[in-house]
């Protein structure tokens, strides 16, 4: 699985059924995770948190800074499967969705009741968090007037005991699948609405407080994983009827984007990198079905962007693009998983690998490819 959290001192990595518990680069726990199917992380404190969702209820992890003690306890039990969750730390609210029953149940944890429920649309990706007491959930509702069903995204804000509705955007088009992407700024956020029976895909960026978007982007293909890689760039793996493509959509260009086909011939360079981080040899082209699967890591500078695969872990990718230059792809195999990115700058990629033993990390720093000026 990799990385799973990456934040100042801390660090936690799944390595088969075990989380390895990392701070400042050195390995202080280890926990045993057989059942657990996601996690939240955050810190409090002098204490680094996880919570982990084994399916009936959600399981809570507290690793003490300096002592690096391990306390684990009950954190919620349910009646029903929890298929996604999400904590509110600042208030301690509780969101955990059913799936099945298509409802989002709160659940006030400091005061060990229950808050109430939304209902939501059960063939969506449920909710998000929208800052530390708000969040938004994607709902439904017969139109009597059309006789239509409609999907929304609403906004809700948490007070005391309540949670009231504060902005309700409609969703347009039939799509099968929508999530929201939020910028790393905070200022906004994109709505990814998608479906691949139809082969199509619709972007729209909304400011923060906004119901109505100030930018809307339909693309060809159906979007299979988006992340933004600066605030105003947003990048994408699509899925054409022709094969697998990368997209980035760019909105401080003119709202242009790009479009790179996921071939070999695309493929310019592939190497493989020993531990000290030197081109031992050129490898072979890795297989293009690596690309179809979900982002694990994505990082940028201002001509590249690199990013790692969660079915290809130890291959990193560049993109590679400027004003008269094609756009590429280089390659390179590292001697183990890459399990996180550090700061790009003009001359080197450091890359961050988890080896067979998985108790040592090793940093790797590589050149940049060059892509002209």
């Amino acid at each position: 699985m990799g990385i799973l959290y990456d934040h100042e001192e801390w660090a936690v990595y799944a390595e088969g059924k075990q989380l390895l518990i990392w701070r400042e680069g050195t390995l202080v726990n280890e926990w045993t995770v057989q059942g657990i199917q996601d996690y939240q992380f955050y810190t409090a404190e002098d204490e680094l948190v996880i919570i982990g969702n084994w399916g009936q209820g959600l399981t809570r992890l507290r690793i003490k800074e300096g002592t690096e003690e391990l306390s684990e306890e009950s954190a919620l039990r349910t009646s029903f499967h929890i298929a996604q969750f999400q904590i509110l730390p600042s208030s301690g609210v509780i969101l955990a969705y059913d799936k099945v029953a298509g409802v989002l149940h709160l659940f006030n944890s400091r005061e060990e009741r229950y808050q109430g429920f939304i209902k939501a649309h059960p063939a969506q990706t449920s909710f998000s968090s929208h800052g530390p007491s708000e969040f938004q959930v994607f709902v439904r509702d017969f139109d009597p007037a059309s006789l239509v069903i409609k999907t929304y995204l609403n906004r809700y804000r948490l007070r005391g005991s309540n949670a009231s509705l504060i902005n309700t955007i409609p969703m347009e088009g039939l799509f099968i699948k929508r999530w929201v992407v939020r910028s790393a700024c905070g200022a906004f956020f994109a709505v990814i609405s998608t479906s691949e029976c139809e082969q199509a895909c619709q972007l729209k960026f909304f400011l923060q407080d906004a119901s109505i978007p100030f930018h809307t982007e339909t693309l060809e293909g159906h979007a299979v994983s988006a992340a933004f890689v600066s605030p105003l760039k947003l990048f994408l793996i699509l899925r054409l009827a022709q094969g697998n493509a990368l997209c980035l959509l760019n909105l401080e260009s003119s709202h242009t984007h790009q479009l790179l086909s996921l071939e070999a011939e695309f493929i310019r360079s592939s190497h493989e990198i020993d531990e000290a981080g030197n081109f031992t040899q050129p490898s072979s082209v890795p297989a293009i079905t690596h690309l179809d699967s979900n982002l694990k890591l994505v990082n940028s500078s201002s001509n590249s962007i690199f990013f790692v695969m969660n079915s290809a872990p130890n291959i990193l990718f560049c993109w590679s693009f400027t004003k008269n230059i094609d756009s590429h792809l280089d390659t390179w195999a590292f001697p183990a998983k890459v399990v996180s990115l550090g700061e790009l700058n003009s001359a080197t990629v450091a890359a961050v690998c988890l080896t067979e033993n998985p108790t040592s990390l090793s940093k790797i720093e590589i050149s940049q490819p060059f892509s002209g000026p």
